[in-house]
């Protein structure tokens, strides 16, 4: 709670100075150093029909989130996090219309997201972790009312990390899908 209240803090410093920036110069900077440090803190990427914005939280010189827009509708498509600062994003963002709905984690590392939060109106309303426990895989369901859980189901499951994997993303947008040139 305390990393996503500090993150949404950041990101929200961020887009103040840039919005400020942006209404006093007619083009904003490419990258921004906020510690003053002479590296980029933010940078862009830009495409003609996407950019992408990369965020170095840590101040280390190496970016821990990047998030992909649609540059004609300036909505987020999905993104990227390393939440512990290791060098490797475990964290995925999935947006629709703009809208973050949910992150998928791999917590452990073997390229399977094996925890997703659920998100509506920017609040969490479920979660769900795999776990292996002693040879059992079990999943648990959290479920919220305002953020702060309210019921938690523990099953166990004959489904691997990877399969759960697949049954989590198939209920979700493809957070891949980059705007497409569009024919005359």
């Amino acid at each position: 709670m305390k990393n996503n209240l500090a993150r949404k803090m950041f990101g929200l410093l961020a887009m103040t100075v840039i919005s400020l920036y942006s209404m006093a110069e007619d083009e904003p900077p490419r990258y921004w150093d906020f510690n003053n440090d002479g590296k980029e803190d933010v940078w862009y990427e830009n495409s003609e029909y996407s950019y992408v914005q990369y965020q170095d939280r840590d101040f280390d010189g190496v970016a821990d989130q990047r998030v992909h827009y649609d540059s004609r509708t300036d909505w987020p498509l999905y993104g990227d996090e390393d939440e512990n600062f290791d060098g490797i994003f475990e964290s995925r963002l999935v947006f629709e219309n703009g809208r973050n709905i949910a992150i998928l984690v791999d917590s452990d590392q073997d390229q399977c997201f094996d925890i997703v939060h659920y998100y509506r109106h920017d609040m969490t309303y479920e979660s769900k972790m795999f776990v292996t426990t002693l040879g059992w895989n079990r999943v648990t369901t959290i479920k919220y009312k305002y953020e702060f859980p309210v019921e938690t189901q523990t099953d166990d499951t004959l489904q691997t990390a990877c399969d759960f994997h697949k049954e989590i993303i198939s209920g979700l947008p493809n957070s891949n899908d980059m705007p497409e040139k569009r024919s005359n």
